[in-house]
């Protein structure tokens, strides 16, 4: 899973201050949070550090499809509110490559933008420009009968105000971006909020932050904001944060027993037939046998979901009716 990996690769980084050496790996005990949060989703974890650097799982992971690429939706929605549907489906097949260069440079526009003032000094917003192709061009003048300019002026999509093209650019206002990012943001805070306010993670002293999406200037100052009170302590995993379930991999290889507890994800159990009880079993789940009344479907369970098991832990449990 990639947010225990991420985890396990956390542990070797220095978050620790020491009289010795300056920084240290955090001490046993200590319980993190690892947010990581990758293109498509963020997955959040929390674990506990046990002797000898292996962990235990504290809360199992969560998240949703909060990632980079639901800004790239974002930022493709308002596009197509400017140019319509029609134009952009027709643009997006027939000018494949013209696509993919437009969604390149607005990934690189995106590493740029942070919580920083929209205003420059000269009081002017500052802008994010994004080159527009050229066949966006043409198919909107082919299948609306009017020019990107043109649909500017008139003003009738969200943002039009803060939109403007110069020669073959797009120019958004800053705050423009920053309004897609903090759409994306809002549901990971609001996440980890929730998660920080259980009783499990009233430990919780260090939050991890990895993945690529983690190197957005934006998510890192709004963490920042949010989460650097109360005891908490933000690190941010600066050197490639993408890379972090990739290196743990190799790590794994050569500690694969590193995770010494999980939570369970799932509620397991068996299907079994038992005495019909009318009071507690409904009418359409009883079957008669040997003339008696038994209930079928009911759930037998073995072992509860968020339980805390031990790796290489076994059970053996026999049924009888």
């Amino acid at each position: 899973m990639e947010p225990e990996a991420a985890s396990i690769f956390c542990q070797h980084l220095k978050t620790e201050r020491s009289a010795s050496d300056g920084l240290a790996t955090s001490p046993t005990g200590t319980e993190y949070m690892v947010i990581d949060i990758g293109g498509g989703t963020a997955d959040i974890t929390v674990h506990k550090k046990l002797k000898d650097g292996k962990l235990e799982e504290v809360l199992k992971a969560s998240g949703g499809p909060w990632g980079g690429t639901e800004v790239d939706q974002l930022f493709i929605s308002l596009l197509i509110n400017i140019v319509g549907s029609r134009v952009w489906g027709e643009f997006r097949r027939e000018f494949t490559e013209e696509y993919l260069d437009m969604m390149r440079e607005f990934e690189v526009a995106k590493r740029k933008v942070d919580a920083g003032d929209t205003k420059d000094a000269t009081g002017i917003g500052t802008t994010v420009n994004i080159k527009i192709p050229a066949h966006l061009h043409s198919t909107c003048k082919s299948l609306n009968k009017e020019s990107l300019m043109d649909i500017l002026t008139s003003g009738n999509f969200p943002y039009s105000s803060k939109i403007n093209i110069t020669a073959d650019k797009f120019m958004f206002d800053k705050d423009v971006i920053k309004t897609l990012f903090m759409k994306v943001i809002n549901h990971i805070i609001k996440h980890v909020q929730t998660i920080l306010d259980t009783p499990k993670a009233k430990n919780v002293s260090v939050i991890i932050l990895a993945g690529g999406f983690a190197e957005s200037p934006l998510v890192q100052d709004v963490f920042q904001e949010n989460f650097t009170v109360k005891g908490l302590r933000l690190v941010i995993v600066f050197d490639e944060a993408g890379l972090a379930v990739l290196k743990r991999a190799v790590l794994f290889g050569h500690r694969p027993y590193e995770i010494t507890a999980r939570q369970l994800r799932y509620t397991y159990g068996v299907a079994l037939r038992k005495d019909f009880e009318k009071e507690k079993h409904p009418d359409s789940k009883k079957i008669t046998i040997e003339n008696k009344n038994n209930c079928l479907d009911i759930f037998n369970e073995f072992v509860t979901q968020g339980t805390l098991i031990d790796l290489g832990t076994s059970d053996k449990k026999i049924l009888y009716h």
